[in-house]
């Protein structure tokens, strides 16, 4: 088990409030702490600090797991968002972001859902495949890691792309969790009650490889009943807070080797 409820422990004098105040911006602007794999492709500052392969926590520095470490995580929330990236030929004199939304109606949403589309000319480079901007979706979990060194406070483990596979695999195990009510109905247990380990695997297809994320069900498949009362505060804060996922620049977007894969 871990020691997570301790960190929540509060001043009496907390008892006595009945209502929130300041938080109306705070809401607006929470950038959460990031969940991201070391590339081939990444910036040579994190390849000096972490090895490739391995799983981290920024900006903390914190290395998480690898494909000999496991680190135990719980989802706390699950949103999409659709981004168009510049090409990385580009970085420097465009931000690596063109364009993002969280409307699924959007034509930025259509095009990332079209694999006609997924891909397309940037207006500056017509008709080279090299300098296309890229659209994706991005299937964001809010995680809390659990591990006594790493405060509990929900970091973005960002699925899109070649990876795009695993996080659907992963809302495939969530959705199997299900569990009996006091009326002995079966009910899909809330996503921030399950328990599930992150290690990192090896990925290739004929056009190249790369490493992605397995996640698996923890031996501890359930949170304990403190925790679950902690996780299910945070899952509530989170929907009525506004994101803003800072993805990277430097392994987000697969190479052109790495984007032909199965989704």
């Amino acid at each position: 088990m871990t020691d997570l409820v301790k960190h929540e422990e509060l001043p009496s004098y907390l008892v006595e409030v009945t209502e929130s105040s300041g938080l109306e911006e705070v809401k607006k602007n929470l950038v959460p702490s990031t969940i991201r794999i070391i590339q081939k492709m990444s910036s040579d500052a994190l390849k000096a600090k972490f090895n490739e392969g391995e799983a981290v926590l920024l900006p903390e520095g914190v290395a998480l797991a690898s494909k000999d470490v496991k680190v135990e995580i719980v989802p706390v929330f699950l949103y999409v968002e659709y981004v168009a990236w510049n090409p990385r030929a580009t970085r420097g004199t465009e931000p690596a972001i063109r364009a993002k939304t969280f409307d699924e109606t959007s034509d930025l949403a259509k095009k990332c859902m079209n694999p006609d589309t997924y891909k397309e000319d940037h207006p500056n480079f017509p008709g080279d495949a090299k300098k296309q901007i890229s659209n994706n979706k991005m299937l964001n979990f809010m995680v809390v890691i659990l591990r006594e060194d790493v405060p509990p406070m929900p970091a973005l483990l960002s699925f899109s792309s070649t990876g795009m596979a695993d996080g659907q695999a992963w809302c495939n195990l969530i959705s199997a969790r299900t569990h009996t009510d006091k009326d002995g109905k079966p009910v899909q247990s809330p996503i921030f009650s399950g328990r599930y380990t992150m290690t990192i695997k090896d990925k290739q297809n004929q056009e190249g490889s790369w490493f992605g994320l397995a996640i698996d069900n923890a031996e501890e498949k359930y949170v304990s009943a403190e925790e679950f009362k902690l996780f299910k505060q945070l899952h509530e804060d989170l929907k009525s807070r506004q994101i803003d996922a800072d993805y990277g620049e430097d392994d987000a977007v697969p190479s052109p080797k790495e984007a032909k894969t199965d989704f």
